[in-house]
């Protein structure tokens, strides 16, 4: 027992040194904490009544820059701004409960980049505090936090008044809808699942990242569509969006929604993009793939963006019927939104599919959902004409008989003229000896990329090169 003694006791007396250098260590590197910092010393934490609103992660930047806003109106008060990182709410914060002794002292919080347009980033501390006070006396706080391990931002607020502290955080929440930084811009989700471990339990909740793209700058005269299309999407999509605030007052909708439908490689993932490109003030979005599967978050984001543009590509990969449809969840959340809540606000909805027999009745033959379908169908010779002219535009051509060529290549799709140009244009080159300079394309390129295109052709083979069997032999 003498010997255990001898043993515990410098023990206990080396832990109670270290104990007494670290708190020493902070006293002299830090010597202020936080609640010292958002709080005078006339303040009693408990007059202070708290409230709290968690967003997805992507919100923070709108957050910050609404919070901003907002406390410009009380230009009367001081303002005092403090970033600095601690993991406890701020309840916890004005109370000074903390777990250990270092996290209630000023830790300068890092900064995190967060993309705001395509190719534009900003930087932002992850845990901010502002502190609005008068006379010695804080009136109220507002705090910024972000959690990067679940990917949510927490807004909260204190104030001495009961009734402004939840009336501060929906103000804030409204500015940061009117002021997003993701208005007016074109831009894709990525959702990435949330993590459990092996018993099931989920440590790590979904994560939603905003995927900005670069605008599209597709020309009237870059578009060739047969006049009758592009006039019904002149006047249901583009003049629609332009003329929308008038219509309303004649009691119009705020909802459109248009199909298109037609074999693969027929121009409608590009006329899409020339829709992006001619409408403007108007938030894009553009939704594909595993996406399909969280379109009623999606929308929701949308309504608050709104005026929106929804471009949903292949929904027939989740919207097929009832019967086959394993995720008839996802296709009557859909509809739901078809149907629309607010008729005031302006929603349009494009939707592509490749085959229309597979869609949901209710989706493809019900008014009000879906306004106007519209085929984009093999083109005809004509079409297919102006379809090479274009592709040729920057290249010189050489005795090319482009009727001639836009009748023999049959039924083809715009995608199989697209690949035949190419085709054309690597043929001279290696005619022209692999060199670029003065390089022409000759009707002689054309038909021998036509002919190693068509090659080895069956019916399954054609359609997915592009050529249609049934209409041209080959």
């Amino acid at each position: 027992m003498i010997e255990d003694s001898n043993i515990l006791v410098p023990g206990f007396v080396l832990f109670f040194f270290i104990g007494i250098m670290t708190m020493f260590h902070y006293s002299k590197t830090n010597k202020k904490r936080i609640s010292d910092e958002i709080l005078f010393s006339g303040d009693n934490p408990k007059e202070f009544f708290i409230a709290k609103k968690t967003f997805k992660g992507f919100r923070f930047p709108d957050l910050y820059l609404s919070i901003n806003l907002f406390l410009q109106q009380y230009n009367n008060f001081s303002l005092r701004y403090i970033d600095s990182a601690h993991p406890v709410n701020l309840n916890e914060v004005l109370f000074d409960s903390f777990y250990q002794t270092k996290d209630a002292l000023i830790n300068k919080a890092s900064n995190k980049d967060w993309n705001i347009d395509y190719s534009k980033v900003t930087y932002h501390p992850i845990d901010n505090f502002w502190v609005l006070y008068d006379s010695n006396r804080t009136e109220f706080i507002v705090r910024l936090r972000y959690n990067e391990f679940n990917d949510i931002c927490c807004l909260e607020t204190a104030c001495v008044e009961s009734k402004y502290h939840q009336q501060i955080i929906e103000e804030i929440n409204n500015l940061a809808k009117h002021n997003s930084v993701y208005k007016n811009k074109l831009f894709s989700f990525e959702f990435l699942d949330s993590v459990s471990d092996e018993d099931g339990y989920e440590y790590k909740k979904e994560i939603v990242r905003v995927r900005f793209s670069e605008p599209f700058h597709i020309e009237e005269p870059d578009i060739v569509i047969e006049e009758k299309i592009k006039n019904i999407l002149q006047r249901n999509i583009i003049d629609f969006h332009n003329h929308y605030p008038k219509l309303k007052e004649i009691g119009l909708r705020g909802q459109q929604g248009i199909l298109f439908h037609g074999p693969p490689g027929t121009g409608k993932t590009y006329t899409c993009k020339y829709l992006l490109s001619q409408l403007k003030d108007i938030t894009k979005i553009y939704i594909t793939g595993h996406n399909l599967h969280k379109l009623k978050s999606i929308i929701s984001i949308a309504r608050s963006l709104e005026p929106a543009i929804l471009i949903i590509e292949d929904v027939d990969l989740i919207f097929t019927s009832r019967e086959i449809n394993l995720y008839s969840t996802s296709l009557g959340e859909f509809m739901d939104e078809l149907d629309g809540f607010n008729k005031d606000q302006e929603l349009i909805f494009v939707l592509t599919t490749n085959d229309i027999e597979r869609l949901e009745q209710a989706i493809k033959n019900r008014p009000g959902r879906i306004n106007q379908c519209i085929l984009f169908d093999l083109p005809s010779s004509f079409l297919r004409k102006k379809y090479l002219e274009s592709y040729f535009t920057d290249y010189k051509l050489e005795d090319c008989d482009l009727d001639f060529i836009s009748q023999k290549v049959g039924s083809v799709s715009q995608a199989f003229l697209k690949e035949l140009v190419k085709r054309s244009i690597q043929f001279s080159f290696e005619k022209n000896d692999f060199s670029s300079h003065n390089i022409s394309i000759n009707q002689d390129s054309i038909m021998q990329a036509l002919n190693e295109m068509k090659m080895h052709g069956n019916k399954s083979v054609g359609s997915i090169v592009g050529f249609n069997l049934s209409k041209e032999t080959i």
